[in-house]
């Protein structure tokens, strides 16, 4: 009897957690600004067809289910904040289900839901990366009735393919692995014959869908020193790293090694772990070599890539929890090291939660809100406006709906960011001074705006004759010394 009122003492706890995480989440997300690599995937489902969208997916490396989520908010007017509440809930519902369905203890998914990577990254930043931390956590959460509910499990499983490059490898892992589970135990039945049915055909469609075209795809930025990257990741799987950022005065680099080691010790005990089951051994060396070999290897990844070793060694304890729950002394042991290897990383992290927020809170994430809301304030949208880069301005454009830039890059208005070849070569090889010679060619005395990331004596040094500074807006882009800011120039009387 005793039992029933500290269930009840710690269903309350966890719910004022929940409470207090949404709370969290909502003011985050209403005092961020989206930046450029948000805005494209905005504008990608505002201007694109989906047969566009899906075809780009082989440029883009990464299949489409984020962009489909905003196809119908984007091309139906709805604001442009919408991206970052629907990304806001898709983070309170892993937040669920991990609360409510984590293997682990209390303290720890407390400790899990308000550090750096589930407090922000992947909770405030919209990315496709939400994705796969809502469904992995939705997929271990059901893997024990995966057989008694194949097609909800199947579904969940299919969607990760389509979330990112980096689940494509753990979706068809656990594919193969309820398939040949079925077989052997002799379960098979029309119904879960159609849950394989459904997982294979997303898993064909993905790979179809991702075949590069040698013609135009551009090339990743394959590592040097693939082997000196191993210990960046192990740095930055649960501390984020940034250079010229100090949360709270604390000096982490001083502490890279002891993160290093701290984060090889999660990785040894999570191994020892899985050891003695099959199929979870199996989902852990397919999942942590796959991303090491993107991140190593293939792709030089930072700080947001590298959170995905978090989330999937926690997924994958999870999941060998839920396989194979340990109950001997080695195996106490072995939890114990893990959880608390895992509670010093992230109590760690929290630091980083704390400084974030009050960034975002304090300044701007990116200027491109400021600039937009002076822009329309201003009456100004009637303009011409000349975007240069196309690559940065992106971040303005969708908060005007039926505007377009103009770019010198291309000689045109319209919607340029695409990761292709016939996109990004005009613009890496057009000179600064040679964008400047366009632009005054196409509107020569014409009044007109013009929207650049730097001022204007550093972007065109050799001359800037008749542009007058408008307005500037500052941001603090985290992951770089170089921050998006614009400022924004006049050409002629723009009144």
């Amino acid at each position: 009897m005793r039992l029933i009122p500290v269930l009840i003492r710690k269903q309350t706890l966890l719910t004022i957690v929940f409470l207090l995480y949404i709370a969290l989440i909502l003011f985050g997300v209403f005092h961020h600004e989206p930046w450029r690599d948000e805005a494209h995937a905005w504008m990608m489902a505002r201007q694109d067809s989906i047969p566009t969208i899906i075809d780009n997916a082989k440029y883009e490396g990464t299949p489409v289910l984020w962009f489909m989520m905003l196809v119908p908010f984007a091309k139906f007017g709805f604001p442009y904040q919408t991206m970052n509440f629907l990304h806001g809930v898709i983070a309170i519902t892993f937040a669920f289900l991990l609360l409510k369905y984590g293997k682990f203890p209390s303290v720890v998914k407390v400790l899990m839901l308000f550090s750096y990577f589930f407090a922000y990254e992947y909770s405030i930043i919209a990315r496709n990366y939400v994705l796969t931390v809502v469904l992995l956590f939705a997929i271990a959460s059901l893997h024990a009735l995966r057989f008694d509910r194949p097609l909800r499990y199947a579904t969940l499983v299919a969607l990760l393919f389509q979330t990112n490059l980096y689940s494509i490898v753990p979706a068809g892992v656990l594919m193969v692995l309820n398939g040949f589970q079925l077989m052997r135990s002799r379960l098979l039945s029309p119904q879960r014959l159609a849950a394989l049915s459904i997982m294979f055909a997303s898993a064909l469609i993905t790979f179809f869908m991702l075949i590069p075209d040698p013609a135009y795809s551009i090339n990743p930025d394959i590592p040097k020193y693939p082997l000196e990257q191993i210990p960046v990741i192990l740095r930055n799987a649960f501390i984020p790293s940034f250079d010229h950022y100090r949360p709270l005065n604390l000096d982490v680099q001083s502490m890279d090694g002891a993160i290093s080691i701290i984060t090889a010790i999660l990785f040894i005990a999570l191994f020892v772990k899985v050891l003695r089951n099959g199929s979870a051994l199996l989902i852990t060396a397919a999942s942590l070599g796959w991303l090491l070999l993107i991140n190593a290897f293939i792709h030089t990844g930072n700080t947001r890539h590298h959170g995905l070793f978090q989330v999937y060694i926690i997924f994958l304890w999870w999941f060998s929890e839920t396989v194979q729950a340990g109950k001997s002394k080695f195996e106490s042991g072995v939890k114990a090291i893990f959880f608390t290897s895992l509670s010093i990383l992230l109590v760690i992290s929290w630091a980083y939660t704390a400084y974030l927020y009050s960034q975002d809170y304090t300044s701007n994430f990116s200027g491109s809100k400021n600039t937009a809301e002076f822009i329309v304030t201003r009456n100004l949208l009637h303009m011409d406006i000349v975007a240069y880069r196309s690559s940065h301005g992106i971040a303005v454009l969708p908060y005007f709906k039926d505007k377009q830039f103009w770019y010198p890059e291309y000689g045109k208005t319209g919607y340029y960011n695409l990761f292709d070849v016939r996109y990004h070569k005009p613009a890496d090889v057009l000179k600064p001074a040679d964008a400047l010679v366009r632009i005054k060619a196409t509107f020569g005395t014409k009044p007109h705006l013009l929207l650049l990331s730097s001022p204007i004596e550093y972007t065109f040094p050799g001359g800037y004759d008749g542009y007058e500074l408008l307005y500037e807006s500052r941001g603090s882009y985290i992951w770089s010394s170089w921050p998006e800011e614009f400022f924004l120039y006049s050409y002629g009387d723009v009144n």
